[in-house]
């Protein structure tokens, strides 16, 4: 396989089955002084996952159980 290729287990499969104690974002001052936007995920032990969001076309999609969008 391509040697780019990256499969999502590999990279952040440890974190597979743990609690999330929050969920955060950029502040407000970051994002001024950088241009960056990202959603951070905390867990217990302190470690963290942090996505960036690029632009408004490749931001997030969320799905609930009892939602009609799917």
């Amino acid at each position: 396989m391509d040697e780019t290729y990256s499969n999502i287990r590999e990279l952040i499969g440890t974190f597979i089955g743990r609690t999330i104690t929050d969920i955060t974002q950029h502040d407000a001052d970051e994002f001024l002084e950088d241009g960056l936007s990202y959603v951070q995920l905390h867990f217990p032990d302190g470690s963290w996952l942090k996505f960036y969001i690029m632009d408004e076309e490749f931001g997030f999609v969320s799905h609930e159980e009892n939602s009609d969008d799917q």
